[in-house]
């Protein structure tokens, strides 16, 4: 069937049918027909792109073919890498050698009696170095400078420390005091033989030295407390003495042997 014959028989049809959805059937059944049997003029089989062509009335032109562009890899124009070059060696140094440590000259620590007046204490420790004790009792410590004084005395005298015993009551800031308890440690650094210290009254501090230590040597007692405390001295002291026991006070001044009792006080220095 030529395709003449096909267009030929659309025009007849769309004249003679006034229905236009019957026509519409009528080219559907025609183009079906086409599709099955429809051949060009050399009696070949068409296409359905050749066919819809033909019936818009243009003509269909030969596909290109796509031949895919395949770039090829031009050679790379980057300069080859130079191997690095040896460092240049360098001229030795002419090294100094070292000299040995100089060994630091430590000056001798001064005593704490270098650091107080001359004379202060002067009359109390030769008492002390005469009566050769081995265990005293500070009661009121004054200014503080008392006992480091003769501690140090004695530990320049060669007095070892487990051999001695130092005892100190006092209520310090406590009773209003005029030296606090940590300014008096710090009198007492550096010492090689440190005291062991109560503070508490006067009373009660003879009664804790008595049940810890008994009786002592030689105890020192300072005008301070003769006078605040004479009660608990007058009812206490005698816990901590024995017959051999030196008690000295300075109320006159200088330092002198304290007598129980009525009696007065022998001028010892």
């Amino acid at each position: 069937m030529g395709f003449e014959f096909v267009l030929d028989s659309i025009r007849k049809k769309w004249v003679a049918s006034r229905d236009a959805n019957h026509l519409i059937h009528k080219i559907i059944r025609i183009c079906f027909v086409c599709l099955v049997g429809a051949t060009d003029q050399g009696g070949t089989p068409m296409s359905l792109k050749k066919l819809w062509n033909s019936l818009r009335g243009s003509r269909s032109e030969p596909e290109s073919p796509v031949i895919a562009s395949v770039s090829t890899p031009t050679p790379s124009t980057a300069p080859a890498a130079q191997p690095a070059s040896a460092p240049a060696p360098q001229p030795a140094r002419n090294v100094e050698p070292r000299s040995a440590p100089i060994a630091e000259v430590v000056p001798p620590r001064r005593s704490i009696l270098s650091l107080r007046p001359r004379g202060e204490h002067d009359a109390l420790l030769k008492l002390i170095s005469q009566a050769r004790p081995t265990s005293i009792l500070e009661v009121g410590i004054g200014d503080g400078s008392r006992m480091p004084a003769v501690l140090a005395s004695l530990a320049d005298a060669g007095t070892e420390s487990k051999s001695f015993k130092a005892i100190v009551i006092d209520e310090f800031e406590m009773a209003g005091g005029e030296v606090t308890m940590r300014d008096y440690h710090r009198q007492l650094a550096g010492l090689a033989i440190r005291p062991v210290i109560f503070p508490e009254s006067v009373a009660r501090g003879l009664v804790n030295v008595a049940h810890r230590f008994g009786a002592v040597d030689m105890i020192l007692i300072d005008a301070s407390v003769e006078t605040a405390h004479a009660e608990g001295l007058s009812k206490f002291l005698s816990k901590v003495t024995h017959v051999g026991t030196a008690v000295l006070s300075n109320t006159s001044g200088k330092w002198a042997v304290r007598q129980s009792g009525t009696d007065g006080i022998r001028r010892a220095a």
